[in-house]
């Protein structure tokens, strides 16, 4: 009968676009799949890219850090251990040229270039911009102290200044020495440390 003849070609028909739009479905997967691989690669290559930038000014900072710190490092440890001999507070109450001493080392302590940097600390990351951004504040307000009359002090307020000026330099110099290591690592991850020991070439 020729409904049959339809049927069968009807059939096939049916069968054709099947595969036809099995096909396309199975081309439409890759497609998206490529696309899916092609975005997460941009992804991947714009992070990549923001971690490269990032690293880069963290050295950046670090070598405009180097010198700043590396001199305060010496002067707060100076005044760390004087401040923790075993005398020190004695003296200090009691011995007019010893105060003066502490004084003109308090008005020394400032990290102009850190404080001028104090808007990307962040890219130092933590706990190293935490450390830098606290050595900061005890810098100002320990040079501040500088400015003080202590003849004028009682004993009580000349023992509490005493007092926190040994813990707050103590805290000062550890800040400082961890701030001038890693500054010292980017001067070598950059490839431009200078072994300053050696002998100058003759």
């Amino acid at each position: 009968m020729w409904w049959d003849a339809w049927a069968v070609v009807a059939s096939f028909i049916a069968i054709i676009a099947t595969i036809f739009l099995g096909f396309m479905t199975l081309r439409l997967g890759l497609a998206a799949n490529r696309a899916t691989a092609a975005a997460v690669a941009i992804a991947k290559g714009e992070a990549d890219a923001r971690r490269r930038t990032e690293t880069d000014e963290r050295i950046v900072l670090l070598l405009w850090l180097v010198t700043e710190v590396g001199s305060q490092v010496v002067s707060a440890r100076i005044l760390a251990e004087k401040a923790h001999e075993p005398d020190a507070h004695e003296q200090f109450r009691t011995d007019s040229a010893t105060r003066a001493w502490y004084i003109a080392r308090l008005a020394e302590l400032k990290l102009p270039v850190a404080t001028s940097l104090r808007d990307r600390l962040h890219l130092l990351g933590h706990p190293l911009a935490g450390r830098l951004a606290r050595a900061i504040g005890l810098s100002e307000a320990l040079s501040t102290q500088s400015d003080v009359d202590y003849s004028t002090l009682s004993d009580e307020l000349m023992d509490s200044f005493f007092f926190s000026l040994a813990s707050f330099s103590a805290v000062f110099k550890l800040d400082l020495e961890a701030v001038s290591k890693a500054a010292t690592k980017a001067s070598v991850d950059a490839r431009i440390n200078v072994d300053l020991t050696s002998k100058p070439p003759q």
